[in-house]
C-alpha cells in the first residue's frame, strides 16, 4: 500500500463535502516515475469511506436475509 505523501503532493484534510458513503477531499496527484502518464499536479477529488459504513452494510444485509427467510424462503439462496 502506498503512503499518502507518495501519491499526493497536497491533501486537504477538511472534506469539501459528502459523497454517498464517503467524504470528498481535494488533493493534488504527485507524478510517479513508473507510470507512463504524466499526471504531476493534477487536481483530483478523493472519496474516503466513512469507517462505520462496512458495519452498516453488514447489518443491512443480515436484516434483508432474515426478512427473506421469513417472507420469501424460496429466494433465500439468491439473497445469500
Amino acid at each position: 500500500m502506498a503512503k499518502m505523501n507518495n501519491v499526493f503532493s497536497f491533501f486537504e484534510e477538511v472534506p469539501v463535502g459528502a459523497a454517498s458513503i464517503a467524504q470528498a477531499h481535494r488533493a493534488v496527484l504527485r507524478k510517479r516515475n513508473n507510470e507512463e502518464i504524466d499526471v504531476d499536479n493534477e487536481e483530483v477529488i478523493v472519496k474516503i469511506q466513512y469507517p462505520e459504513v462496512a458495519d452498516f452494510f453488514r447489518k443491512d444485509f443480515n436484516n434483508i436475509e432474515l426478512a427473506t427467510k421469513l417472507m420469501f424462503p424460496d429466494n433465500l439462496e439468491i439473497v445469500k
